[in-house]
């Protein structure tokens, strides 16, 4: 990737504060800017740079946010000028999400993208930009935990990837990441363990690790949780997270870390709960996800919770770790 990457004149960032510096740089410029096309640039080399930085970004937003962040806003700045309408919307609703997950509440900057590509798509009138732009909306909406409308934004995407569109492996896995996120997060345990099953057997057939993976982690556990099944639940996520194989700290050790101190808070285990959260917190804020602010909310609120629950465990820590929990309240 790295060859190909050098070899159009892209590269890749050495680490992950050098990719967050590059995205501040290039959101800035297109803040002096505007985001709005412009006069088509003569050169092929514009052309495919777009067509990798678009490939790049898609996929690795899910996993590593930041350098997926990177290469999104860097593909909507040559999709300015890269002459192809349909690429600069898709590039639009990306940058879009890209933006709503780092927005503070309510959105602005995120919305305003994503109106921008929500109405162009309906001008074009193609059906997987009309789609890509619904799961863009629900990616931004999920993480500002509207999970009502992300739902609705997500069901709507998957009913066109799979009756309009063909060749679309990552934007149906995502679609059911999504998804799962927001049955489990409404509790609707009963939807989620009806629909997860065939999520994953879908991913599987069309040998989709990245789908299998995330959907797992991401909300398919919670219907073990539901059923009263925890130990089950962490046998999953360790045999996903097994065959995922790569090194943390990606979005998917994320998930699985929350995961798996749900389960054990549930399970009774607060001492484990309280481990992990200790053992996998310097690796989550090396990874930069901090950047996210429901993610910061979520690890606070995961260390409060089982500070507490180890505190009903441990009689000689008991005070400080209820001090411990209403410091990260």
């Amino acid at each position: 990737t790295e060859a190909i990457l050098d070899e159009v004149g892209l590269g890749m960032p050495r680490s992950r504060p050098a990719a967050l510096a590059s995205m501040l740089y290039h959101r800035a410029r297109l803040a002096v800017g505007g985001v709005e096309m412009k006069r088509p640039a003569r050169s092929s080399r514009v052309r495919d740079q777009l067509a990798i930085a678009q490939a790049i970004s898609a996929t690795m937003a899910m996993v590593d946010f930041i350098r997926g962040a990177d290469f999104q806003v860097r593909a909507l700045r040559l999709a300015q000028v890269g002459g192809d309408r349909e690429r600069y919307v898709r590039a639009l609703a990306t940058e879009g999400a890209t933006s709503g997950c780092t927005d503070a509440p309510p959105m602005k900057k995120g919305a305003r993208l994503l109106h921008r590509a929500e109405t162009q798509a309906r001008e074009i009138g193609d059906p997987y930009l009309e789609a890509y732009v619904a799961l863009s909306w629900a990616a931004a909406q999920l993480a500002h935990y509207r999970f009502p409308e992300a739902f609705a934004n997500a069901e709507r995407a998957d009913a066109v990837f799979r009756e309009s569109c063909q060749g679309v492996p990552w934007e149906l896995s995502t679609t059911h990441h999504i998804l799962s996120m927001c049955l489990w997060n409404q509790g609707r345990y009963g939807e989620l363990a009806e629909r997860a099953p065939r999520w994953l057997r879908e991913a599987r057939e069309r040998s989709d690790l990245y789908g299998s993976t995330t959907i797992t982690v991401s909300g398919g556990w919670a219907r073990t949780l539901a059923g009263n099944r925890p130990d089950e639940g962490m046998r999953a996520i360790d045999e996903a997270m097994g065959e995922w194989g790569q090194p943390p700290f990606q979005l998917q050790h994320y998930m699985a870390m929350q995961a798996k101190t749900e389960l054990e808070i549930y399970a009774g285990r607060g001492g484990a709960a309280y481990a992990r959260q200790e053992r996998d917190g310097p690796a989550f804020k090396r990874s930069l996800l901090t950047t996210m602010p429901t993610m910061r909310f979520v690890v606070h609120t995961l260390r409060a919770r089982s500070a507490i629950a180890f505190a009903r465990e441990s009689r000689a820590r008991r005070r400080a770790l209820v001090d411990e929990a209403l410091r990260e309240l």
